[in-house]
């Protein structure tokens, strides 16, 4: 094989694992408001995962619930590692943060990416998580994630992108162990 045979190939493998990497959108993680005092809370609430998507048919109602699910699982195994978890209605415990997730969701379109491409029926994740003191109601944490699905292999993962928005949002909360 000569070396131009060699180096087509080796930059043709190179771009399609560039492609396969950027299907899931890498979460851009912004911490808004860190959490000050990080050791004082030795409890938590889950107050509400909360998904909605620009797209209002059943299929998007359908995905939006399992995200919903899957987000509050995440939180909920993450958080139980470093906090007692008690239920927000249990008052104003003392030493208690109560959180909240809020995603927002364009799905897209796959056919597009997958057969248009370069940015055709691209889709997004945005989240938010909130830590609000359950006894001032002062809110100690902020922090937002952004993850763009634009590109991919047969279109790309959307759910391969909302779990890794969602990961990386409690992870750079500091609320995970």
């Amino acid at each position: 094989m000569n070396v131009n045979a060699y180096r087509i190939r080796r930059f043709a493998v190179a771009a399609l694992c560039a492609v396969v990497l950027s299907a899931c959108g890498v979460p851009h993680v912004r911490v808004e408001l860190p959490l000050y005092e990080e050791g004082y809370y030795d409890r938590a609430a889950i107050e509400a995962v909360h998904v909605e998507s620009v797209e209002r048919h059943r299929r998007a109602h359908e995905l939006n619930e399992k995200f919903a699910r899957m987000a509050g699982r995440l939180l909920h195994r993450e958080l139980s590692r470093r906090f007692e978890l008690i239920e927000p209605r249990q008052g104003r415990a003392s030493r208690t943060l109560v959180v909240a997730v809020d995603i927002h969701i364009q799905y897209g379109s796959r056919a597009a990416r997958y057969l248009v491409g370069g940015g055709a029926g691209a889709g997004y994740v945005d989240s938010v998580l909130t830590a609000v003191d359950a006894e001032t109601g002062q809110e100690q944490l902020r922090v937002s994630a952004r993850s763009e699905l634009a590109v991919g292999v047969f279109g790309g993962s959307m759910d391969e992108a909302v779990t890794r928005n969602i990961r990386a949002l409690i992870r750079k909360s500091g609320l995970a162990s």
